[in-house]
C-alpha cells in the first residue's frame, strides 16, 4: 500500500502569509466605491432598502437651495439619496489598523466641516449662507432619520470576497512550486 504524505503546515503558513499580504488597499477602495455607488442610487447598503421618501417640504426646500448652489451630479430634487452636493459621500473614507495577528479596516466619515450652502435669505451683508455642520454630523443625522449608508450590501461583499480569493489562490499555487 502506497502511503502519502502531506504536509498542512506549509498549507497554513500559506493562508497566515495570504492573510498578512492580502491587497488591503484594493479591497478598502472597492469597499467605498460600492458605497459610494449603491447610495447614489438612493439604496442603503445596510439594510439593502431604498431609503425614506423625501417630504414634500424637504423637496421643495431642495429645489430652491438647487437654483442657488453648486450640486453633484446624482441630484435630483425628490430623490433621495444623499447627494445634494455630494460632500456627505465623497467624504466617505478608509483606514487601515495593522494587529500583530490581523489587519482590520474602518469606514467612517471624513469629519470635516462642510461648506456652507446659500440659502437665499436676505441680510445687511447680501445672501445668507446655512450654519455649518461637519460631515460625521450629518452622516449620523441621516442614520437616525431612516438613511444609514456606511456598510457593504451583498454584492459588495461578493466583489471583496473575490478580491481576497483571487489573493489566496495564488498565495496556496506557490506551495508546489
Amino acid at each position: 500500500m502506497a502511503e502519502v504524505l502531506f504536509n498542512v503546515n506549509k498549507i497554513n503558513n500559506a493562508i497566515l502569509k495570504a492573510v498578512k499580504s492580502a491587497p488591503y488597499d484594493r479591497i478598502a477602495r472597492t469597499t467605498v466605491k460600492r458605497i459610494k455607488r449603491v447610495t447614489r442610487a438612493g439604496v442603503s447598503p445596510v439594510t439593502g432598502k431604498r431609503f425614506k421618501r423625501l417630504k414634500a417640504s424637504t423637496i421643495k426646500t431642495r429645489t430652491r437651495l438647487a437654483k442657488l448652489n453648486k450640486t453633484h451630479k446624482s441630484f435630483g430634487e425628490s430623490k433621495s439619496n444623499l447627494t445634494f452636493t455630494g460632500q456627505l459621500v465623497n467624504a466617505l473614507v478608509f483606514a487601515k489598523f495593522i494587529r500583530s495577528s490581523f489587519t482590520e479596516l474602518n469606514f467612517f466619515v471624513n469629519p470635516t466641516t462642510r461648506k456652507k450652502l446659500r440659502t437665499g435669505k436676505k441680510s445687511r451683508k447680501g445672501g445668507k449662507r446655512s450654519k455649518p455642520i461637519d460631515n460625521a454630523r450629518l452622516g449620523d443625522i441621516q442614520a437616525e432619520g431612516g438613511r444609514p449608508f456606511v456598510g457593504l450590501d451583498s454584492k459588495g461583499f461578493s466583489m471583496v470576497t473575490k478580491i481576497f480569493k483571487s489573493h489566496l489562490l495564488r498565495e496556496l499555487r506557490k506551495i508546489n512550486k
